[in-house]
């Protein structure tokens, strides 16, 4: 599955496409089913039906969500990849910038 990286001040441009964001974990509620992830901004994460997995993540751990962009700019989240503690910001955010700048270094087809 091909997902492009995006964050909160571009993720307006791709509802209900298939995503990807890195970002650090401020919030969570597992009441809720929904974590807060700042990356340039915040996105709001959507857990539905994977409370387990909700509930395993730690706060101010940076993490990369695969996930589909709904109409509010929250992510369904597919899948969730922990990345710990240790990552640069500003070099997240280049990623994503670098990675609309020269697409064909990173994806295959972006339709």
């Amino acid at each position: 599955m091909e997902s492009i990286r995006v964050d909160a001040s571009i993720i307006s441009q791709f509802t209900k496409k298939t995503v990807r964001v890195i970002g650090k974990l401020i919030d969570k509620s597992t009441g809720a089913g929904t974590a807060i992830v700042q990356c340039n901004g915040s996105i709001q994460l959507k857990f539905q039906n994977q409370q387990a997995l909700l509930e395993s993540l730690t706060l101010n751990n940076w993490y990369e969500c695969i996930g589909i962009v709904d109409t509010d700019n929250s992510v369904k989240v597919i899948q969730i990849i922990d990345f710990g503690d240790q990552i640069s910001e500003p070099a997240v955010t280049k990623l994503v910038e670098m990675s609309h700048k020269v697409p064909e270094l990173f994806y295959t087809s972006l339709s």
